[in-house]
């Protein structure tokens, strides 16, 4: 018999099915002596499939009885009740005058002014279930003549499907209306034709686990509706319905088989059968193991498509959420198995987060848990290198023969597969689907988004990204932050390939020890978080006037850094005696007249464009001295953008506008350097820092924690004084005083203090 590798439905999808109640439309109640009827609904499960009774027919009997509220009883007497018309149910001879709790099943089958007496409750009861308690029904197998299923419908099914009812509690005999529902589970089998000859369908058989029971003798426990088996011989783990009068099937035509069985419910690892033979004699088999756990529930339909190779033993092809819930359930061996899937990402070197050769695959459902590492095999993704080889968006089916697992840090991966396992099913690229969650939730539980490919709005790095050399970046919601990580640095980080979207961070999920992180984000998807314009000055200071009566201050000028895009916009003023020009794309001038009264404040408004809208609002603040006040000015130095080498000890000052900070060794170990890493200046004990070039009033510092390893550092000025008491922390320590301060390192230790910006303000 050949083996035959194939894609299918490989779930069972369960359909709640709607029940239709209705009210009674007539008098139910016969006066006593003189019999009993009610109103019986069918559950809406028997309008939904094609076939299957609609209506109720002649012949048709219901078991339906009560116990009074007052009784000690724990059995309940049930009278068959003859179908009379429309919905109507009727029992010559049976009278109920009190309050009952009243119970109703289908089909029935008793004599005339016979009952059986059922018991309602089995916990005392449960030896001896065999005596005067309970109807017995064959569900979805009848051992006399078996379950045959007549052309393509559904007409069997109420033969081995039986129905209960139960009131919800004890109600009175007037008015009672019965709303019928299955106790059994519906499987439909849809068989879809692959071969280019016509077949007919004979039979199909299901099997699951012998321990498993889905058909045979069965009664239904009153209290809770529930089938039970018998425990005669007659219940089984496999279920065959025979097909009579079948039409053929043509080629990628479809044929439905349907199947009702007691509820049951299968285990991660159980494996399933499915036996489809046809009149010439062919036969299908389909093996699959559940990923994860299913339950078939009584009053819900079960579809599963099934393709039919002639004379083929079908290997399964899972899909990557459930090559996923497998590994989670500790599936650790794969022959035989397959699965299809899309490449989110890929590697081929060592030198970044993903090992030479790893692909990351996934269903491409967006879902948690629908993403699986295949781990470090180079001659797998050493293909990309060729015109037919992988690439990101590429839909593959991987053979797992060869696949054992490799977890790490918990979470699944397997290693072993090789190129030959890889099967690229076309030259598409397809656009891989992100889980949009918030870094809240993912954070809550990450174990579930390992290696899926990830998407969180609204969200904005916490520090500049781009430092050549950085490793690792923050991002922020505004409560919650995220780290990014990626060693292949931003700036290469090209190699490393993951599906490209824009406009929000995207990267995969990653754990570091148990710090929920992404990675593998390139430096293209940051640009999106480029602010869109950075603005040389946010605040100007003006003199009133330019040293002599009747003269204006001099003009002072501020330079725009737009993003990839962006322009400059509408530039306002809310003062007339402020006037602001575009000197050029990216300079804006500012002047002012002369002021003769008191100081004075105004605010510009900045807008920056792009695509025709605005992209961001920017302001400066203006303030203008009084006559004869001095004016007041700032200086900001982000020594990420002063042009220094990374790791070279700066031997010349800092220049801003007026304002020039030294950095000198003094007596300390080593000089004074600008690292990428942090993208900041290390200071070091007993060095100093000089800031001249004008009457300073305030410096504000921008500094980062010190490993604890290096000891805490602080600056020590030589006038004014700090408004920080502890070191310890990353934050802003501003100074505040008068003059040209200079500021010297001190330390418990061997450390560096890492400074990554100051502002000084000076007249």
């Amino acid at each position: 018999m050949k083996k035959f590798l194939l894609s299918m439905s490989l779930m069972f999808v369960a359909l709640t099915l709607t029940s239709c109640a209705k009210d009674a439309a007539e008098e139910n109640v016969v006066p006593a002596g003189k019999g009993f009827s009610f109103v019986a609904d069918i559950d809406g499960t028997r309008a939904t499939v094609d076939g299957m009774k609609t209506v109720w027919e002649s012949g048709d009997q219901v078991a339906f009885g009560g116990v009074a509220e007052s009784s000690t009883y724990t059995t309940c007497r049930l009278y068959g009740f003859d179908y009379v018309s429309g919905n109507k149910f009727s029992n010559a001879t049976s009278t109920f005058t009190a309050a009952n709790q009243f119970y109703a099943v289908w089909p029935s089958s008793l004599d005339a002014g016979k009952y059986l007496e059922v018991y309602t409750t089995l916990s005392t009861d449960e030896a001896k279930p065999a005596h005067r308690t309970a109807q017995y029904f064959n569900v979805g197998y009848n051992k006399t003549t078996g379950v045959v299923q007549n052309g393509a419908t559904a007409a069997h099914v109420p033969a081995v499907a039986p129905m209960y009812w139960k009131s919800e509690g004890a109600i009175s005999p007037e008015g009672v209306a019965v709303q019928f529902h299955h106790a059994t589970t519906l499987m439909k089998f849809t068989v879809k034709n692959a071969e280019d000859a016509d077949i007919t369908i004979e039979s199909l058989r299901f099997a699951v686990p012998t321990a498993t029971k889905i058909c045979g003798t069965y009664y239904i426990n009153l209290a809770t509706g529930e089938l039970v088996s018998s425990g005669a011989s007659y219940v089984y783990n496999a279920a065959t319905v025979e097909v009579t009068n079948a039409t053929p099937i043509a080629k990628d035509g479809t044929f439905d088989v349907y199947m009702p069985l007691a509820p049951f419910a299968l285990n991660a690892g159980d494996e399933i059968t499915i036996l489809v033979s046809t009149t010439d004699g062919a036969t299908c088999t389909f093996h699959q193991t559940i990923a994860s756990n299913l339950t078939f529930e009584a009053g819900k339909l079960n579809t599963k498509t099934i393709e039919f190779h002639k004379d083929a033993v079908v290997a399964e092809q899972w899909t990557v959420d459930q090559l996923y819930a497998a590994i989670e359930g500790g599936t650790v061996a794969f022959t035989g198995k397959t699965v299809k899937g899309y490449v989110s990402a890929m590697a081929v070197d060592n030198t970044h987060t993903l090992s030479n050769g790893t692909l990351i695959l996934t269903s491409n459902s967006g879902n948690a848990g629908s993403a699986v590492k295949l781990f470090d095999q180079p001659t797998v993704t050493n293909r990309a290198v060729d015109t037919e080889g992988l690439f990101v968006g590429a839909e593959v089916i991987v053979a797992l023969d060869n696949a054992t697992v490799a977890a790490y840090g918990g979470f699944p991966q397997l290693k072993g597969i090789t190129a030959d396992d890889v099967e690229i099913q076309s030259d598409k690229v397809w656009s891989i689907v992100p889980v949009t969650l918030t870094i809240a939730d993912y954070t809550a539980d990450y174990a579930k988004y390992q290696n899926v490919y990830l998407a969180f709005e609204n969200v904005e790095p916490i520090q500049d990204y781009a430092a050549a050399n950085s490793t690792s970046i923050k991002f922020t919601d505004g409560t919650n932050e995220l780290l990014v990580f990626n060693n292949s640095r931003w700036t290469a980080g090209a190699s490393c390939k993951i599906a490209k979207q824009q406009g929000t961070l995207y990267g995969l999920g990653q754990a570091y020890n148990t710090t929920a992180e992404i990675t593998n984000t390139d430096v293209k998807q940051l640009a999106a978080f480029a602010p869109a314009c950075v603005l040389s000055a946010e605040s100007l200071s003006f003199t009133a006037n330019n040293g002599t009566a009747g003269s204006a201050p001099e003009a002072q000028t501020v330079t725009a850094t737009l993003a990839t895009g962006c322009t400059l916009g509408t530039i306002s003023a809310d003062a007339g005696w402020v006037t602001v020009l575009p000197a050029d794309d990216s300079t804006i001038l500012v002047s002012v007249a002369e002021n003769t009264g008191a100081e004075r404040s105004a605010t510009i408004t900045v807008n920056v464009m792009k695509d025709a809208a605005v992209a961001a609002v920017k302001t400066i603040a203006v303030t203008q001295k009084a006559p004869g006040a001095a004016a007041e000015k700032t200086a900001t130095f982000e020594f990420s953008k002063l042009g220094w080498a990374n790791g070279v000890a700066i031997a010349t000052p800092a220049v801003v506008d007026d304002i020039t900070i030294t950095f000198d060794k003094a007596t300390a170990s080593n000089a004074t350097a600008y690292y990428n890493t942090g993208a900041a200046v290390r200071m070091y004990p007993k060095s100093t820092c000089a800031v001249k070039g004008g009457n300073i009033t305030k410096i504000e510092i921008t500094y980062e924690q010190n490993k604890a390893a290096s000891g805490i550092c602080s600056l020590t000025p030589s006038a004014g004084s700090f408004d920080i008491s502890d070191w310890s922390t990353a934050g802003t320590a501003t100074w505040t005083g008068s003059g040209e301060p200079t500021f010297t390192v001190a330390s418990t230790n061997n450390g560096a203090l890492r400074v990554s910006k100051m502002v000084v303000t000076y007249e």
